[in-house]
């Protein structure tokens, strides 16, 4: 039984060593990733927020493309009608296979809170691959629930 127990524990700690790892690497690939937004463009780079009551208009016209980046388990939940779910990080492994882009689209990224950092980063992303109208949204969806702002559950898309 004691060897099973170790057994257990070493298993159990190498499992959490590569979840920190994990971690860790995905923390540094968002660090470089921002870091490599040239001074140059910086102005160009700006990426401006969006209200929720601006982002419904747009909405309601079809011309936005609201971007999901949290994880799909959190998009299957809930989230803004027609948004698109693209995770954070499979975004990052492989950016622009995962969206069809079109200049003239205005684009919305969402995470789930006010941290806007990894929206911003996407956000900036997507602006260097030459799409001109994107925007984050404030406060991301929580405040887009606060705001009484449609949701709706289900399939990924």
């Amino acid at each position: 039984m004691r060897k099973h127990h170790r057994i257990v524990i070493a298993v159990a700690i190498i499992v959490l060593m590569f979840l920190a790892i994990n971690q860790l690497l995905t923390r540094a690939h968002m660090w470089f990733s921002y870091r490599k937004l040239k001074p140059e463009n910086q102005e160009r780079m700006e990426i401006d927020s969006i209200s929720g009551q601006d982002a419904v208009r747009h909405m309601n016209r079809r011309s936005a493309l609201f971007l999901d980046i949290r994880p799909e388990s959190d998009h299957i939940s809930s989230h803004i009608p027609g948004a698109r779910s693209i995770p954070y990080r499979q975004f990052l492994r492989q950016p622009y296979q995962m969206l069809n882009s079109n200049r003239n689209n205005v684009y919305i990224v969402y995470d789930e809170n006010k941290n806007l950092l990894k929206p911003r980063l996407i956000a900036s992303l997507l602006k260097r691959s030459n799409l001109e109208h994107v925007f984050v949204l404030e406060g991301g969806f929580a405040e887009w629930i606060k705001g009484g702002n449609p949701v709706e559950t289900g399939e990924i898309r």
